[in-house]
């Protein structure tokens, strides 16, 4: 109910003055009916009138509520404040006189005015403490003896004073303590807010990048190729009509590859991307990637080497699991240089996991690119042996889609030694 008013268009500080407001008109409202309680307990005829008071009170508290709802701000703020210092008054004034004590809240309320209004309204902050402050010296040490009537016990007179005392420092303690929990509340949403804006900010960069850049140049080149084959076709040889084909073939595979990480990065980014996992036969899930990459494989000249026992099976999600190997073997292609190896390779690992591993004997990675590589804020992109281009999405695919299929990555590296990129997944 605090929160009743609030619009997420609040500024951050009004936010909390507004949230203030609703908390004291609570507090108030509930310390009112625990003095109607206490002094209908007490059974005293004289308190009859001050009960029927602070009954007529109760409903008042809660309309600086509904005048936030309906955005008098301003309203709500004078009427808790100005409302609460004129009823402490009356009862104090006119029934008890300063002994019990009740006026000792007149000291509360001259600080609220610090908390609901800035510095900037600074008028308010000032009329309404002085006038709290002054009123409370006036009872205290002027007393007001022939207006006030009732004449209590003594036994009455202290344990009203120590419940108004009491109720004071708790209602000073709660309205500070709910001060800080709101603004700490609030810092942390809108640190929340401004991670998950810059995180937004840096995927919708690196799909632009990978658009504009990474996208264009295959295409471009498949658009060269076939402008010249289109062209001058009679006029070349076998052997060049090949090599052409050839290039058309491996910028087609290259665009079809970017496109599929393209894809799955905006769908895990949307979240309609959901694992659907499954028991899957490991070598199955190489045997298709190799073949995705043979053409690579075939024009660098490079071995590959395949160890994995028939009989591992994992569990995990087909698409996002082909997904992952599909793009290790691929970084593995781009990283070698022509007439080196790679191998893949599966072992048990850490209970009930199987770990796939990707090594190679390429140029190696340095950590400080391994974490360029899997940071999506930064759009680092190194070319291969082959001078190929990659969009830096197959790394951070292979990240996001190993994570919801109850997985990890694993990544070891030295520069001019090899890479090795593996995967554990569960096998049952």
């Amino acid at each position: 109910m605090a929160g009743f008013a609030i619009s997420p268009l609040h500024e951050r500080n009004e936010y909390r003055r507004i949230r203030l407001v609703n908390y004291i008109s609570l507090i108030s409202a509930a310390s009112d009916i625990v003095f109607i309680t206490f002094y209908s307990l007490i059974g005293f005829q004289e308190l009859r009138v001050p009960i029927f008071i602070l009954i007529l009170a109760f409903p008042v508290f809660f309309i600086p509520i509904l005048l936030n709802r309906y955005k008098y701000f301003l309203a709500a703020k004078l009427l808790i404040v100005s409302f609460n210092t004129l009823l402490t008054t009356l009862i104090a004034i006119f029934f008890f006189g300063p002994d019990p004590g009740i006026h000792v809240f007149l000291l509360i309320f001259g600080f609220i005015p610090l908390f609901v209004w800035s510095y900037k309204q600074w008028f308010y902050i000032v009329v309404f403490f002085t006038l709290n402050l002054v009123l409370f010296i006036t009872i205290e040490f002027v007393g007001f003896n022939s207006i006030h009537s009732i004449s209590f016990p003594e036994q009455f007179i202290s344990s009203t004073r120590g419940v108004a005392v009491l109720f004071s420092y708790l209602g000073a303690s709660v309205a500070i303590v709910a001060f800080h929990a709101l603004a700490n509340r609030k810092e942390k949403l809108l640190h929340f807010r401004n991670s998950e804006l810059v995180k937004s900010n840096a995927v919708r960069s690196k799909i632009f990048s990978v658009i504009s850049h990474d996208l264009r140049s295959p295409v471009s080149s498949m658009t060269n190729l076939l402008k010249l084959l289109n062209n001058d076709y009679d006029k070349l040889s076998t052997g060049e009509k090949k090599s052409y084909i050839t290039g058309l073939s491996n910028s087609a595979e290259s665009t079809y590859a970017l496109l599929e990480n393209l894809l799955d990065w905006s769908r895990l980014q949307s979240g309609t991307l959901k694992p659907n996992r499954e028991i899957l036969i490991l070598s199955d899930l190489i045997d298709s990637a190799t073949e995705i990459n043979s053409q690579l494989l075939s024009t660098k000249h490079l071995s590959f080497i395949k160890s994995i026992p028939k009989n591992h099976k994992i569990i995990g999600d087909k698409h996002m699991v082909s997904t992952i190997i599909r793009n290790l073997i691929s970084n593995a292609i781009k990283f070698t240089p022509e007439n080196g190896s790679i191998t893949v390779a599966s072992k048990p690992y850490k209970g009930n996991n199987i770990l796939v591993t990707v090594s190679d004997t390429g140029i190696g990675l340095s950590k400080e690119e391994i974490e360029q590589l899997m940071n999506s804020e930064i759009n680092f992109v190194k070319p291969g042996t082959g001078n190929e281009r990659g969009s830096g999405l197959g790394l951070l695919l292979c990240k996001e889609f190993v994570e919801p299929n109850k997985g990890g990555l694993i990544i070891e590296s030295e520069v001019g030694l090899g890479s090795t990129f593996g995967i554990f997944l569960p096998n049952n």
